[in-house]
């Protein structure tokens, strides 16, 4: 074994002393079989970078940190099979503003590499995803905790991924997005995801799938279930998909999204899912651009580089757009559950925002439109320490915007923040924001912020036509079960337990509903909605 604090590697762990060089001496010393080992201390560390003709095992007692120096975007990239990371905690690097875009990743396992285990590990305050492990064989994420301003885990191209007994909260979008041949989710917990997310979302093409014994509370959504082509009833051949024994309280959105065939929900239980319904608007102020459904322009292509216009600016923010609508649009209105095709380069340094929807410039396109959602600090205040996490004080909520202090000056006035979860508002909104202490003691006072709200989740999933959606919510689907569920909420304003919707050309039919337990809703337990026609099918309203 390799103790990293002992010669001739001497890192020192004061979280001051830049260790990355000691660290990376280890790794590149290390025999095959080899663990590196990481005393209790913090360890500052830049970019480190596992060897690719041995397997990476890297293990730290209690108390180890390892902590990102500042622009660091990832901090460790794992380069062989069999790799394995146990008891570390990652920190990411304490952002410069209230506005958490450039994107930091935290482990990123090279595309191919198969065996690679992360386990019992905590990481936090990256902006980007905590895992990127896209093409990877036999990943296991275990026991993990993770907090991050995206995604804790993203793996597209995978076989045989398993995610077992991990937490995810505090999420800027979801706890995870996957794709692949076997995948399996099991025994985690989910709470206070994003507003744009959810818990997770199992991707297009993805096949050989059990969800199960999973935990969603106070959340954007639970699981989404995507299928090839989003609306089709067609399933890669050979497929499977069970939902079962979990359990979804208070979500923003549907318990289950489910864009795919040939799927069993069994057991499940559904506690006032699909909030949203009987809201008129839904805003947060988690940072972040995503088309406006009603301005998609035309004409752009993927890779498109668009920069905002509007607002008072020392430098504009701007986007990648990953993949236009068949029109070439940001954004496919006909498709709205679909959108979420745009990656931010920088949420720009504005004295004031631009106006929502804002235009875009730039790329092959033209005629686009944005919603921009960020904050600024107004006032600083006095009396914070860092790390004291602050709740939103004004304004009508479900549940508030929380934000943490990074760094303070000598009277405690904050210098820099970040917003850890960005709250879903309703009604009137607040042009000035103001702060109380969450779950922490602060005897500090007067931080407040600039908001600029937009209603992304709602621009983003829903019509107004369709704002009362069930707790399952099934579009387009065939051949699915759904048997001994729970569904009951505890406001008059939910609709319904199911939600079938006829989008278009991709009809609702072969669905099996037997045995669950439905609480009192306004239109029945069980409701179809014709999307084509804007209406719901009364044919449908027995439950």
């Amino acid at each position: 074994m390799i103790d990293v604090k002992q010669p001739p590697y001497s890192a020192v762990g004061d979280g001051v002393t830049d260790d990355t060089q000691a660290i990376q001496n280890a790794i590149n010393a290390a025999q095959a079989g080899e663990v590196i080992m990481l005393s209790s201390g913090k360890y500052l560390c830049g970019p480190l970078v596992g060897r690719s003709d041995r397997p990476l095992l890297l293990t730290g007692t209690v108390g180890a940190q390892i902590i990102a120096k500042p622009n660091t975007r990832t901090l460790l990239t794992i380069r062989c099979s069999a790799s394995n990371v146990f008891q570390l905690e990652f920190v990411g690097a304490a952002l410069t503003s209230v506005q958490p875009f450039l994107a930091s990743s935290c482990i990123r396992v090279n595309d191919g590499l198969s065996g690679v285990v992360i386990q019992e590990c905590k990481v936090s305050q990256f902006s980007g995803a905590a895992i990127i492990a896209n093409a990877s064989i036999s990943l296991r994420v275990m026991n993990c905790d993770m907090s991050t301003g995206q995604l804790c885990v993203q793996a597209a191209r995978a076989r045989n991924i398993v995610l077992e007994r991990n937490t995810f909260h505090d999420l800027g979008q979801s706890g995870f997005a996957l794709h692949g041949d076997g995948i399996i989710i099991r025994d985690n917990v989910c709470y206070r995801a994003g507003p744009v997310g959810g818990f997770g979302a199992v991707q297009a093409g993805s096949k050989n799938i059990l969800i199960t014994g999973n935990h969603s509370t106070d959340g954007g959504g639970g699981f989404e279930l995507q299928n090839e082509n989003a609306l089709s009833a067609t399933e890669p051949s050979g497929s499977s998909c069970v939902v079962a024994g979990n359990s979804f309280t208070r979500t923003f959105a549907a318990g289950i999204d489910l864009f795919r065939s040939g799927v069993v929900l069994t057991g499940n239980v559904f506690n006032d899912c699909n909030f949203a319904a009987g809201l008129p608007t839904a805003f947060t102020v988690q940072p972040g651009i995503v088309p406006d459904l009603a301005g998609p322009g035309s004409g752009y292509q993927a890779g498109d580089i668009l920069t905002l216009g509007g607002g008072v600016f020392t430098r504009p923010a701007r986007f990648v757009l990953n993949a236009p609508s068949p029109n070439g649009g940001l954004c496919d209105p006909a498709r709205p559950a679909t959108n979420g095709n745009t990656y931010v380069i920088d949420m720009g340094d504005y004295s004031v925002f631009p106006t929502n929807p804002a235009n875009v410039t730039g790329g092959h396109g033209t005629g686009g439109k944005v919603i921009y959602t960020n904050a600024n600090i107004k006032a600083r205040g006095s009396g914070y320490k860092s790390g004291d996490v602050l709740r939103g004080s004004t304004g009508t909520s479900r549940f508030p915007v929380l934000v943490r202090v990074n760094i303070i000056d000598a009277n405690g006035a904050v210098l820099e923040a970040e917003i850890l979860f960005g709250g879903y508002y309703t009604g009137t909104l607040p042009t000035e924001m103001a702060f109380a202490a969450y779950d922490t003691v602060s005897s500090g006072s007067g931080f407040t912020l600039l908001p600029c709200f937009g209603n992304r989740y709602a621009m983003q999933y829903s019509k107004p036509s369709m704002a009362s959606g069930g707790s399952i919510l099934g579009i387009g689907n065939r051949n699915v079960i759904v048997s001994g569920n729970s569904i009951v909420n505890h406001s008059p304003s939910h609709d319904c337990g199911i939600l079938f919707v006829n989008f278009l050309n991709a009809p609702v039919s072969r669905w099996a509903i037997t045995g669950n337990v439905f609480g009192t809703f306004s239109k029945g337990a069980i409701k179809r909605y014709n999307f084509g026609t804007l209406s719901y099918d009364t044919a449908w309203g027995a439950g």
